[in-house]
């Protein structure tokens, strides 16, 4: 049957996915990981979006294949702090640009995490490299910091979201001036 042949074409994802893992848990450092399996990603949707016509069937396999592999530990790393890391590379001043749009990058990063089966995990790095960030004033830009926010909150629970942007909200009020009139401590 034709369908058959398809699904086990899109199905070899996972042993692509897995032989990436297997290669990574080799190395020393895994910088490049969350790249390339944004990269593997990008490839297997594009065959499920161009001539796969968006079949439900396809998706379906393309996730559970991805649900696999994404959540395999590489080396002491698990895949939730790699993606994190990368996160934080792209969103801190000085760190690493994306070519091209940083929406487009932010929304194949909140692709991979909707995989993720621990997303507390990633959710704890992703907490403590915000506040170093907006602690250290390194975040290149408020806005990337807000979408990247929202959309993660769209996946998380609500309460996430709203710890986030309280704390975004803390640090950018920080260097925000007092409204004229007010007298802060700082004054007395």
């Amino acid at each position: 049957m034709q369908i058959s042949r398809l699904t086990s074409s899109v199905g070899c994802v996972g042993q692509v996915g897995m032989g990436l893992v297997r290669k990574q848990e080799g190395e020393k450092d895994h910088a490049n990981y969350t790249q390339q399996l944004i990269d593997l990603h990008d490839q297997y949707l594009t065959l499920v979006q161009g001539p796969f016509e968006n079949n439900q069937l396809f998706q379906k396999v393309l996730k559970e294949a991805f649900e696999v592999f994404v959540n395999k530990d590489i080396g002491n790393s698990t895949t939730a702090e790699l993606l994190s890391t990368f996160c934080d590379n792209i969103m801190k001043t000085g760190g690493d640009k994306l070519e091209g749009e940083i929406d487009v990058n932010l929304d194949k990063i909140v692709m991979l995490f909707s995989y993720l089966s621990d997303k507390d995990m990633f959710a704890e790095f992703y907490r403590k490299q915000l506040a170093k960030r907006l602690l250290l004033n390194r975040s290149a830009s408020d806005d990337d910091e807000r979408s990247l926010i929202t959309k993660l909150k769209v996946l998380l629970f609500s309460s996430y979201g709203m710890f986030y942007f309280a704390l975004f909200g803390a640090a950018s009020l920080e260097n925000t001036p007092p409204p004229e009139g007010c007298t802060g401590l700082s004054q007395a």
